[in-house]
């Protein structure tokens, strides 16, 4: 849906396929929904980051990030039902250097 995203139920799927297309990206992604009351607007209001990595016997996982803690999907859809997911990639192919405090 324009402007919202993907539906919470789908995103898992979304993001596996995204990482078969193209690898080495990790995905920020943005939780819209109504929130509020009086009125109750449909606004943007949680984040998180899934991290897809494929695993000792070579299957693709994705770990979910959130609140300073690594959740997952069963736990984000049930805290979140009838929700929209606005995702973006960030490349992470190439060197990085870590800065220090």
């Amino acid at each position: 849906i324009e402007d919202r995203g993907y539906p919470i139920e789908a995103i898992e799927e979304v993001i596996k396929e995204q990482e078969r297309k193209n690898p080495n990206r990790i995905y920020l992604c943005s939780i819209s929904g109504p929130y509020g009351e009086n009125p109750r607007l449909h606004q943007h209001y949680h984040v998180c980051v899934f991290i897809p990595y494929y695993d000792g016997e070579n299957q693709l996982q994705v770990a979910v990030f959130e609140r300073n803690k690594e959740t997952s999907f069963v736990y984000l859809k049930l805290r979140y039902p009838k929700t929209y997911c606005h995702i973006v990639w960030i490349s992470t192919e190439g060197d990085f250097e870590l800065m220090m405090p």
